[in-house]
């Protein structure tokens, strides 16, 4: 005589203990191992200061900083990074077509006033136009757009600046520093160079970065 058929379903007691017990053990790590996952989130984090040590091997490019607060902060340089000149010019420079990054502060009325203004020596628009939050002072932002317009005042210009979904009007006033990109390339840094960096966090804590901007003769970047 044959034997009934157990249905698939069907499992003796102590196996359906052992799963149950299994499923509240997958319950209670997953949101842990998730958490886990997404602890330590990349961020941006400008750095300014200058130059302590800046190493070159064929496998790591390190480089040390001493930063305005005084701290020491090391980074490790992409591949491929870039070092690019940056240098004082007039305010002229500012023509309507032209390229920039402005950080800006509220200023009275809802407007907005620049703190520094850097122009391009090329078109970064595909990859870095628009705003984001800075911090030269409360509340900065940071734009990245083409100059649509320039309304030229006695001690100040108000530029039209136009993005990808957006458009400001900042005030530049004549005390305001302007930079322009004077020059870039796989140059290493000497000690005692001011730089700006805006690194990346990694999720293991790590600093890197792509691109460093020095300044020309002792100039400090003023981004």
């Amino acid at each position: 005589m044959s034997k009934p058929l157990t249905p698939p379903c069907a499992a003796a007691p102590h196996t359906r203990a052992l799963l149950v017990a299994l499923a509240a053990l997958a319950a209670c790590v997953a949101p842990q191992y998730a958490a886990a996952q997404t602890r330590l989130p990349v961020t941006q984090l400008p750095i300014r200061g200058d130059v302590i040590e800046m190493s070159w091997t064929t496998e790591q490019q390190p480089l040390r900083m001493r930063a305005r607060d005084g701290s020491e902060v090391d980074l490790q340089l992409a591949f491929n990074f870039e070092s690019i000149e940056l240098g004082p010019v007039t305010h002229d420079r500012l023509v309507p077509g032209a390229f920039v990054s402005v950080a800006a502060a509220p200023g009275a009325g809802g407007s907005l006033r620049a703190l520094a203004v850097v122009l391009h020596f090329h078109d970064l628009s595909e990859s870095s136009e628009g705003q984001q939050a800075w911090d030269l002072a409360p509340a900065s932002t940071l734009i990245h757009a083409t100059i649509g317009g320039i309304d030229a005042q006695r001690t100040s210009r108000t530029l039209t600046l136009r993005y990808a979904g957006g458009e400001k009007t900042v005030v530049v006033g004549d005390d305001v520093p302007v930079a322009a990109m004077l020059g870039g390339g796989h140059i290493r840094m000497s000690p005692g160079a001011h730089v700006f960096i805006t690194a990346t966090r990694q999720r293991d804590g790590t600093l890197t970065a792509g691109r460093i901007y020095y300044g020309k003769d002792g100039y400090t970047p003023p981004l």
